[in-house]
């Protein structure tokens, strides 16, 4: 297959890919416009309309047709993502480089106060969207839809509000929604706080800093993609949280206690590949384990928010009291880690036991909604 520059589908499945997209905004009316006692007749003829239009193409056309979405869907909210992360994260850069000294922001908690105001909007704006300190709440107010829009584009869920809302009884989605929390805290706080304590801690200058800050981050995307690749392979999630949940547990306290700068450093690497490594790690833990639009729906904006108020604790953590050891902003990152261990091993022991009664044939796994999987099991 080979592209222009219209970005055609590929040869003899474009037909077959403005069917399948028809029918998908097709089925989002139609199911925004049904009643809600026809929920259930609903749901069982657009199931059949599925497997006739899935009929009609062959497995290789139905791969054509997936790669050609995800060249040009996925690829593209990426970039978008990746933009909106570097608006996101720039603080610490800005903060070396003479903005904290322009601005005064070097005195007392000003400065965690401007990183602390953007997320209070971020968080609280997420379900209506599905000077430096006004700026910041203004951009976290526009900043607040954008995850949460990429994810309904991946999915274009019909909307129920009781049925969103019935989710919420569901504790393993908040236990997953912690367990964000918990990564988001620390990698917040190395956005914001790394370029700092490169210079503060570790006696590196700012264009040092400035340099020194990329490593950890390259690796990390190493490591990310292997740990990924892994458990896609050999399906597995639980193993692959906890390996990240352990370089981070490892590196932390090297970071705040080790007396080299070079050791400090190096443990950086451990740090950021394990914080990072773990957010694509978490996603997909949850998202093998849930089945239904309405909890796929709720647990991405429960994802959202915990990542926000994530952002809240990473922001306040490290505070300019502390340095230049900052000591209790290490201690808290240490103590979210083994909580994220804890929650791994409710949920496997959750899982464990839903298997046994399901192998008796006693209950069907995660069958709550319009579109669940007969014969599911979890992923541990």
């Amino acid at each position: 297959m080979t592209g222009s520059d219209t970005d055609k589908a590929p040869t003899g499945t474009a037909a077959a890919y403005r069917v399948a997209t028809e029918h998908c905004a097709n089925a989002v009316d139609e199911k925004v416009l049904a009643d809600e006692s026809l929920a259930g007749v609903a749901a069982a003829e657009r199931a059949a309309r599925d497997a006739e239009i899935l009929n009609e193409f062959s497995p290789q056309e139905q791969r054509c047709i997936i790669r050609y979405i995800d060249r040009r869907l996925v690829v593209t909210i990426g970039f978008m993502y990746c933009v909106s992360l570097i608006d996101l994260t720039n603080l610490g850069y800005a903060n070396i480089a003479g903005m904290s000294a322009d601005l005064g922001l070097d005195v007392g908690t000003r400065y965690f106060i401007i990183t602390l105001v953007f997320f209070v909007p971020y968080v609280f704006f997420q379900a209506p969207l599905t000077v430096m300190a006004g700026l910041r709440v203004v951009l976290g107010i526009f900043e607040a839809g954008f995850f949460l829009s990429c994810v309904y584009l991946l999915k274009l869920p019909p909307f129920r509000v009781g049925a969103y809302f019935k989710c919420a009884t569901d504790w393993k989605l908040w236990a997953y929604g912690m367990m964000f929390f918990n990564t988001t805290t620390i990698t917040y706080a190395l956005a914001y706080f790394l370029p700092i304590i490169l210079v503060s801690n570790m006696g590196f200058s700012v264009v040092e800093a400035q340099c020194l800050v990329a490593p950890p981050y390259a690796f990390a995307g190493i490591v990310m993609f292997i740990s990924s690749w892994i458990g896609d392979k050999y399906r597995i999630r639980r193993p692959i949280v906890i390996f990240n949940n352990m370089l981070c547990i490892i590196g932390l306290p090297i970071v705040g206690f080790h007396p080299k700068a070079s050791v400090r450093y190096f443990a950086v690497f451990l740090l950021t590949a394990g914080a990072n490594s773990n957010i694509p790690a978490v996603m997909s833990y949850m998202a093998n384990n849930i089945r239904g639009q309405w909890k796929r729906a709720f647990a991405s904006a429960l994802f959202v928010a915990f990542g926000g108020l994530g952002g809240i604790c990473g922001s306040v953590v490290f505070r300019s009291q502390d340095s230049p050891t900052y000591h209790p902003g290490i201690c808290a990152c240490i103590t979210v880690n083994p909580l994220s261990l804890i929650l791994v091993g409710m949920l496997s022991l959750s899982f464990y036991r839903s298997h046994k009664k399901a192998d008796r044939g006693e209950i069907e796994l995660e069958a709550g909604d319009d579109d669940y999987q007969p014969g599911f099991r979890y992923t541990y």
